[in-house]
């Protein structure tokens, strides 16, 4: 609830001035008044808050290591996709907004823990990512020694967001073939919203599994000569313009933009 958020964000290092970022509330300093933040949560609501909180965090994290390379290029792609989820997810009634934010940091996720970590094998990363697009599972190994999607689902269980969700991302992003395996709805859920997020991120219209094309009514795509799909025709609308444009939030940075970022971080 939101009392016990309050109580959390005084007694921990969460930045509640990105809560004032994201809801349009002038800040000063880098501890806001309590009415303001509050008045925030209020606006943001406590779930979306709390991811709000949890990307700053993990964002700050990373950045304190002092990355040279990479770091901005990287972070406005994880904003781009957040935003991408928040789109659909507030579409969608059955998804909403604020899991549709997780679902889009889940795809960026397990590539946060690199900027310290390993730097060169990031930049090769993004290279390969921006001239092919996908990259292969083989190519991945060689990178990292691992695939990202296995970190991020290990960031997305220690920020507190479950195994669930953690499972269902893991499903989406890393292509397993687990037909013979039985998982409970809740995990097939996630795995549906993640591979959504990923197919608009990608410039598909929707995901190739036909069982997470429509597990979600409000997303069902149109048959071929029938009428469209409104729902669905909006969220292509507003992806298409984040997607040109760029995400302009900026409530994941410890300061206000980019370059003040990079100043006071020393990066």
């Amino acid at each position: 609830d939101k009392d016990g958020l309050i109580k959390l964000i005084s007694n921990s290092d969460m930045n509640a001035a990105c809560l004032l970022v994201a809801a349009g509330i002038p800040t000063y300093g880098d501890k806001p008044e309590l009415k303001n933040v509050e008045a925030a949560i209020e606006k943001l609501g406590v779930r979306e808050s709390t991811l709000i909180l949890a990307v700053n965090f993990a964002v700050r994290l990373m950045l304190k290591t002092k990355p040279i390379v990479c770091w901005d290029d990287l972070l406005k792609r994880l904003m781009d996709n957040i935003e991408i989820g928040a789109i659909m997810g507030e579409q969608v009634e059955a998804i909403g907004r604020e899991t549709g934010m997780l679902a889009g940091f889940m795809s960026y996720a397990g590539l946060l823990p690199f900027l310290a970590h390993d730097l060169v094998a990031l930049k090769k990363y993004q290279e390969l990512e921006k001239k092919h697009g996908t990259i292969g599972k083989k190519i991945l190994l060689e990178l990292f020694q691992c695939e990202p999607y296995q970190v991020g689902a290990l960031v997305i269980q220690r920020l507190g967001f479950g195994v669930s969700a953690a499972c269902g991302a893991m499903l989406a992003l890393g292509g397993l073939k687990a037909e013979h395996l039985s998982f409970p709805e809740e995990i097939i859920r996630w795995k549906a919203i993640v591979a959504w997020v990923e197919a608009l991120r990608a410039g598909r219209n929707y995901p190739k599994e036909v069982e997470l094309r429509t597990m979600f009514q409000a997303l069902t795509p149109e048959k071929p000569g029938g009428p469209k799909n409104p729902v669905l025709s909006n969220v292509y609308i507003q992806v298409a313009k984040v997607k040109r444009n760029g995400s302009e939030w900026m409530w994941h940075l410890p300061r206000p933009d980019y370059d003040r970022t990079k100043e006071v971080m020393g990066l």
